[in-house]
């Protein structure tokens, strides 16, 4: 197995330099031997460290007089001693430029020169016995003494001591004074009076003088010029003011330090692999990265992050990083690989120093003392004592750790670290969370002031005595502890809740009692209660509270067993609601479980017991107990759950001895609303013993049931009837046989209609309306009755009868309302149900054969059903026929406005109209199915109408339906005739067109020719179209287009279009270029095939409008001669000297074929034939560049010398200038520059003033 040693090796490193032993070392030219490591061995770093020794090395040449501020261990004497090195020794430099090669500018200016160094630690020195300019004094004429000259030590005059030292220094080949003071604030803050003022004075003498000489002046502090306590506010601000700077030092180079100067590692690639598969396989690792695990090993990233920001705290003369990472790694040597050195290793070493702290003591001495103790009780094994102190180097370093980040320095599972953090919080002292989220998100820390765990538990058993087994608070505080899961009612207030039973709701009154309080009177009074219809609630269930059960089981037992005693059995329905009436009992407590609510219930009473609050302690307390509450306000709702998931449920149906409730749910922690279901599915088909057969299959809304009442009203219409609708009244209105599935015409497939209800279901629904009943009282007596309808049920159930015919509807003015137009929910819009009334036979055959006439089917008995039907068809065909006469109204209307024609031309069609409304106007009136076939027959024989007439009737009005249906396309007809221009057509065409128009002008008789003039328009249209055809191809595929179809495709005219697309080009081509354009446009592109359907609508072509018998003529001689005259003026204008200059100066510009081109487009004259004049199409392109105003520009290279010349130009300015000048010229990027030096001007070379001194 590897070790941590195989990896790591510790460097012998002095962790702590004195002054002292630099200034005891031989001197000599060179540095020393013993003293090279204090120069190697000093490790600079980004931050204010580096700024520190940047600005104390910049001073070395000029002096100054700086401060030096840390804490114990941020190498404030280090840098004092390489600093002195540095200023007397030049291979010191060498040795440290060769280290930190970024440094070397600001030592190179020193060269060879050599400083006079006192190094004077002051913790030598007795603060009372020695003043400072005397420690000065004597320790520069020792320096002296030992380089071999002698200085003055009486400093009564100090301005001329400090002279003669620094011209005797000089005088002796130094090129300056370096005084370096360690521990001054130590030495000053022991100094009182006159002595710490004269102290005081000298800083200041000695820091105005390094203005004056090249003295370097030094001093190391702990915090700042803050810490010279002692010295009054004025002298201190002297004193600061004449230090120029004070450098804070920190320990931010903890890494570096490590990495580079205290540990040195070995096998790097075997340990990378090693720590790359630990990052791979550790969930703690995957936090920080590989490469970052690789710099802090061996120890725990986290560890040295406690370290540098506890430095304050920890760090003493004696103990610093050095020290730690030394006596650390030392101790781990020989442990395995990957065992991390871990924060609880700071708490190891830094112990003793914990003792000192003011702040930490109480840690030392007692939190972590108690924390052993619990190790050694409970054989934790040092396990809680690592978790403690790893808690607490997090502390000190001033972060509030959460369990996750515990679990990560320790590299444990954080679930299991927070559980142990929470078990201490509650069950020790000390610990204390700081942000709970109920994960591993926890924050802890480790309060002294904590001792409240004692306090807690004497106050819970003190609360606990105090209870009794039957203690009214424990059944306060279980009901205190409900919830969303476990929501019984209020104790001793009745509540009412809705339970689901066979898919429908019912209401449950529960009473949360003691049983024992219950007498006979009110048990009675329940039953009676519960059989009134005036009451929603189906059942009474009492709850008994969990104390006294049995007691409470065989009181509820007497007085079920007094409701069947002979000779007070109830009468119906009251003897179906005795089984109503139950008891659930929870089953007793066991010892154990009464311990744990009593302790439960004491939490609670502690929780509200102010009296806590008086004090500091009692503060804590109360603050402990609140936040264990909710966790035993959980656990004893969990109790009552169990408890009452294995109680029982006393009726009559069960007995005295109930039945156990935990069989039938089959769990131990079931909701108090499953319990009441439960409970309710016992008992409730003993109160309604015919429910089960007609229940829904499955729950639906109040929203669906509206809707399947609405459809069942209007008869089910196949229109409404989608597969959502007839799956909804398959599930639901099926089964109580109010819809019936019959046989569609169609094979495999089938319709739903609404059915009669089962005898049962109507007659219950009769009986309850007798003569007639309002329709709430109906719903509740339904709701009470053995079948146990639901308020839906009893809406769908009456809604089938109001269609069948069997129940008359009336609203709050007592007038009948048909079914279809009643609204839903039936409650709000019916007021009042009565029984149907049917016809007698002597009423029935008078009605019968005009029913035979107005509709087909009509059955030859009556009943109830049969009239229902009848009338319902009756009424919706009277609707259609309504629907029909408004349309055939409006369309006559149309077609006598069309035609101007009047009302005699249409007699016969009005008068079928006429009798149309009379009909719909009786039948639609809102009366009852025996009222609406009296009015009718009534009205038949007032208008002296039989069967026969009615027929009739019925037959012309269908017939006119059908004509007027089709109206659309006669109207059409008449239109398209109208359009048509009678010039041109044939004779046989005239007259078929004067014979369909004479047709459409009929009148009534066209109402049974409809069909034959149809067919005769359509034979009118081919031979029209056909004729039509002929013409159109006759006119535009004639001579005079051919002709312009041949001059547009000629080289004359392609010649002609390309001279006039060049710039300046006379007008004359493009306007007979215009012209012949225009021309061909008279030309229509429309072909037989295109145009044949388009002749079907309009008479003449939509894109030319050419009629029979007209021509389209065209001048194609004028388009010609325009053509020719055109040419000829463009190429005189092309040939002309100013054009050709333009072509000749453009080809000179060019290469190439370009330059061929344009040669034979400048040797083209008026004679040259057309074929050679092509060459102008196909150099178009470049004949437009040359003719441009811009194709070539000339650039007068005198111009430009005279901006350029005399200045002194960057190639980047000369750039600009010269394409700024080549802008002037207004050249496009296309545009070909001739470079041209004008002889005629002499060059001015004068230079500007200005810019020859710039």
């Amino acid at each position: 197995m590897e070790r941590i040693g195989d990896f790591v090796e510790v460097v012998d490193v002095n962790p702590v330099v004195q002054l002292a032993s630099v200034r005891a070392a031989p001197r000599s030219q060179r540095l020393p031997a013993e003293l090279a490591p204090l120069v190697d061995s000093y490790l600079v770093v980004e931050g204010a460290n580096a700024a520190a020794a940047h600005g104390l090395l910049s001073a070395l040449l000029t002096g100054g007089a700086f401060l030096l501020s840390g804490v114990y261990g941020t190498g404030k004497s280090h840098l004092l001693a390489m600093l002195g090195l540095l200023a007397e020794f030049p291979d010191a430099r060498c040795r440290f430029t060769q280290r930190n090669p970024a440094w070397a500018p600001l030592l190179q200016p020193l060269a060879d020169r050599r400083a006079f160094v006192a190094y004077i630690s002051l913790d030598e020195f007795d603060p009372t016995a020695f003043a400072l300019e005397t420690i000065v004094a004597n320790e520069l004429a020792a320096e002296a003494q030992r380089k071999g000259f002698a200085l003055p030590t009486e400093t009564a005059a100090r301005g001329e001591w400090l002279h003669t030292v620094w011209q005797t220094v000089h005088a002796n080949g130094f090129a300056g004074i370096v005084v370096l003071l360690d521990e001054l604030a130590m030495f000053l803050n022991a100094k009182s009076g006159e002595g710490l003022h004269r102290d005081a004075s000298f800083l200041q003498f000695l820091a105005q003088a390094t203005r004056r000489i090249p003295l370097l002046l030094v001093g190391a502090l702990q915090r700042g010029a803050e810490d010279l306590q002692r010295i009054e506010p004025y002298a201190l601000t002297q004193v600061r003011d004449r230090f120029q700077h004070t450098w804070v030092l920190s320990l931010a180079h903890a890494l570096p330090l490590i990495n580079q100067v205290l540990l040195r590692k070995r096998n790097e690639v075997t340990l990378r692999q090693r720590l790359s598969d630990l990052y791979r396989r550790s969930a703690w690792a995957q936090r920080f990265s590989a490469e970052h695990l690789f710099a802090c090993y061996p120890f725990h990233p986290l560890t040295l992050r406690c370290l540098e920001r506890s430095i304050g705290a920890f760090f003493s003369r004696t103990r610093s990083v050095v020290t730690f990472v030394q006596w650390a790694v030392r101790q781990r040597q020989d442990a395995e690989w990957q065992a991390l050195i871990t924060p609880d290793a700071l708490i190891d070493h830094f112990e003793p120093d914990l003792h000192a702290h003011p702040q930490l003591r109480p840690f030392a001495q007692q939190v972590l003392l108690y924390f052993r103790r619990w190790d050694e009780r409970h054989e934790a094994q040092g396990k809680v004592e690592r978790m403690v102190k790893t808690l607490l180097a997090f502390q000190v370093g001033g972060e509030e750790p959460s369990a996750q980040t515990v679990a990560e320095a320790l590299m444990q599972d954080a679930d299991a670290i927070w559980a142990q953090l929470e078990r201490l919080r509650t069950d020790a002292n000390f610990v204390d969370a700081v942000r709970r989220t109920g994960s591993p998100d926890d924050t802890y820390r480790l309060d002294p002031q904590i001792t409240v765990t004692d306090a807690l538990h004497r106050r819970l058993n003190e609360t606990m005595q105090a209870l009794a087994d039957e203690d009214p608070r424990l059944v306060r505080f279980a009901w205190e502890c409900r919830s969303d899961e476990w929501a019984p009612p209020t104790l001793f207030e009745p509540r009412t809740l809705t339970v689901h039973w066979l898919r429908t709701q019912r209401r449950v009154l529960i009473t949360v009692t003691d049983l024992r309080r219950v007498t006979a009177p009110q048990l009675h009074q329940a039953v009676a209660n519960l059989a009134s219809p005036h009451t929603d609630e189906c059942l009474h269930l009492f709850v008994g509270v969990p104390v006294a059960v049995e007691e409470q089981r065989k009181h509820f037992s007497q007085l079920l067993s007094q409701l069947t005693r002979a000779g007070e059995v109830p009468a119906e329905p009251e003897n179906r609601f005795a089984h109503a009436v139950a008891a659930l009992l929870p089953r007793a407590l066991k010892d154990a479980e009464l311990r744990r609510w009593k302790e439960n219930a004491a939490v609670w009473l502690l929780a509200q017991d102010l009296s806590l609050a008086e004090s500091e302690l009692g503060m804590k307390v109360l603050e402990r107990v609140r936040e264990m509450l909710p966790a035993r306000q959980w656990e004893t709702q969990r109790l009552m759950q169990r408890l009452y998931s294995d109680g029982v449920l006393v009726s009559l149906l069960t007995g005295a001895a109930g039945l156990e409730m935990g069989r039938s749910i089959g769990s131990e922690s079931a909701g108090f609303d499953a319990l009441i279901r439960n409970a309710a599915e016992r008992l409730l088909p003993q109160v309604f013993p015919h429910f089960p057969a007609i229940a829904p299959r499955k729950e639906a809304s109040a929203q669906t049931y509206n809707a399947l009442t609405r459809l069942i009203l209007k008869g089910l219409p196949a229109a409404a009837l989608d597969i959502n609708a007839r799956r909804w009244l398959e599930l639901v209105a099926m089964p109580l046989g109010i819809v019936a599935v019959v046989p569609a015409e169609a094979p495999a497939t089938s319709s739903l209609q609404v059915a009669t209800p089962p005898s049962p279901l109507t007659d219950a629904v009769l009986h309850t309306v007798g003569s007639g009943a309002p329709y709430r009282q109906v719903e509740a007596e339904m709701a009470k009755s053995e079948l146990g309808l639901t308020p839906e049920l009893t809406q769908l159930l009456i809604a089938a009868l109001l269609r069948s015919g069997r129940l008359l509807a009336f609203d709050r003015n007592k007038e009948a309302m048909q079914p279809e137009a009643i609204t839903v929910p039936l409650a709000r819009s019916v007021a009042l149900l009565r029984p149907a009334q049917v016809l007698d036979d002597d009423a029935w055959r008078k009605v019968r054969p005009l029913l035979t006439a107005l509709l087909e089917g009509v059955p030859d008995t009556l009943t109830p059903e049969n009239q229902q039907r009848v009338w319902t068809q009756l009424r919706e065909r009277a609707n259609a026929w309504k629907l029909t006469t408004q349309d055939v109204s409006a369309r006559l209307s149309q077609w006598m406005r069309e035609l101007t024609q009047t009302e005699r031309q249409w007699q016969r069609t009005v008068e079928t109209l006429h009798l149309c409304a009379e009909l719909t106007k009786v039948i639609l009136q809102p009366l009852n199915a025996a009222d609406g076939l009296r009015q009718l027959a009534a009205w038949a024989m007032e208008r002296n109408l039989d069967a026969a007439v009615l027929q009739e009737w019925r037959d012309a009005f269908e017939a006119t339906a059908t004509f007027f249906a089709s109206s659309a396309q006669l109207l059409s007809a008449w239109r398209y005739l109208n359009a048509m221009p009678p010039k041109g057509l044939r004779e046989e065409l005239a007259r078929s067109r004067s014979s369909l128009m004479a047709q459409l002008r009929g009148g009534d008789e066209l109402v049974g020719a409809s069909a034959s003039f149809t067919a005769e328009f359509r034979r009118f249209l081919d031979a029209y179209a056909s004729a039509y055809l002929a013409h159109h191809e006759r006119v535009h595929n004639g001579e005079a287009f051919q002709r312009l179809r041949q001059l547009q495709q000629s080289e004359a005219v392609r010649l002609l279009a390309a001279l006039s697309a060049l710039p300046d080009a006379p007008e004359d081509g493009r306007n007979a270029l215009r012209q012949l354009q225009q021309a061909l446009a008279k030309q229509c592109a429309e072909t037989a095939l295109t145009l044949r359907p388009h002749l079907l609508r309009q008479p003449v072509c939509a894109r030319c409008g050419l009629a029979l018998g007209e021509t389209v003529r065209e001048d194609v001689d004028a388009v010609e001669n325009a053509v020719v005259e055109a040419l000829r003026k463009l190429q005189a204008w092309l040939c002309d000297e100013p054009q050709r200059q333009r072509l000749r100066r453009y080809a000179e510009a060019t290469t190439g074929a370009e330059r061929a081109l344009l040669e034979r487009v400048g040797a083209l004259t008026l004679q040259s034939p057309i074929a050679e004049w092509q060459t102008v199409v196909a150099a178009q392109g470049l004949i437009q560049k040359a003719l441009s105003p811009f194709a070539v520009v000339d650039a007068d290279l005198e111009e430009l010398c005279g901006i350029l010349e005399g200045r002194y130009l960057t190639a980047d300015e000369a750039t600009i200038l010269f394409r700024r000048w080549l802008d002037d010229k207004g050249a496009s990027s296309e545009t070909r520059l001739r470079f041209v030096r004008r002889t005629d001007k002499a060059p001015q070379r004068t230079r500007r003033n200005s810019e020859q001194a710039g």
